[in-house]
């Protein structure tokens, strides 16, 4: 259990007629985060793609609101042996995950804490497919040291905040591991403009003019509109399959 503001998370289970669940409950304190979890909530159920994990219910009384999140049983990204995956598979699980993300933020929904927790994998005959878990009923700042700078400084979060997090999702599982400097104070994430450092095996070196504008410092030079981006990667995966 960890405490973020008027944010508490821990495990849960549950009985319902469907058997026992476990999950992740999310609890927020106080009356003043109601407005924004209820529109939050129905833009969560709005989606329709099976790459957005819904929350199992939402849950309002006059000192707190509990969001539960489902236990779900795939592989986080952190979790998975990404360095044995081709360029090819890479490039499909990068598509899938910013496809997922554009229709998020078309249903006006920012998740603003994309990490290779929160993203999933799920295998459909040997290709990977991102699947977007945990999204948090509030975002505020300090929750995911992976999280863009501008959401770790507490500055707000936006399209491009997302962006930022599919960027590092994306650069780790081409690298094999973490981008340097992940999980540095934030300050460091100011020191000077332009893209946090990240290196790519040679065999993928070539998709670093793809991934550079995603891992933008600055909110305002990085692309906003994941739909855009998601066919900057399809376009890429028909030249690697060429």
């Amino acid at each position: 259990m960890f405490r973020r503001s008027s944010v508490r998370v821990y495990r849960m289970r549950s009985s319902s007629a469907g058997g026992v669940r476990h999950g992740k409950a999310v609890e927020v304190s106080g009356p003043k985060y109601h407005a924004t979890i209820k529109r939050r909530a129905a833009a969560v159920r709005g989606l329709q793609s099976g790459g957005v994990v819904q929350p199992d219910s939402v849950s309002f009384g006059h000192e707190r609101v509990l969001w539960l999140q489902p236990d779900v049983q795939l592989p986080s990204v952190g979790h998975v042996d990404t360095a044995q995956w081709s360029v090819e598979q890479t490039l499909v699980f990068a598509r899938s995950l910013l496809e997922a993300l554009s229709e998020m933020h078309e249903g006006g929904l920012v998740h603003g804490q994309l990490d290779t927790a929160t993203v999933r994998v799920r295998m459909s005959g040997g290709v990977p497919r991102a699947v977007i878990t945990d999204i948090p009923p509030v975002v505020v700042s300090g929750w995911s040291e992976h999280a863009a700078p501008e959401v770790q400084l507490g500055e707000g979060v936006s399209s491009a905040s997302d962006i930022f997090g599919a960027g590092y999702v994306i650069a780790s599982v081409l690298s094999g591991r973490a981008i340097d400097g992940a999980g540095r104070h934030p300050s460091w994430l100011r020191e000077e403009p332009g893209a946090v450092d990240f290196r790519l095996p040679a065999g993928a070196a070539w998709l670093a003019p793809l991934l550079e504008p995603l891992l933008r410092r600055r909110p305002e030079d990085r692309p906003y509109d994941a739909f855009l981006v998601a066919q900057q990667f399809a376009r890429a995966l028909g030249e690697a399959s060429a």
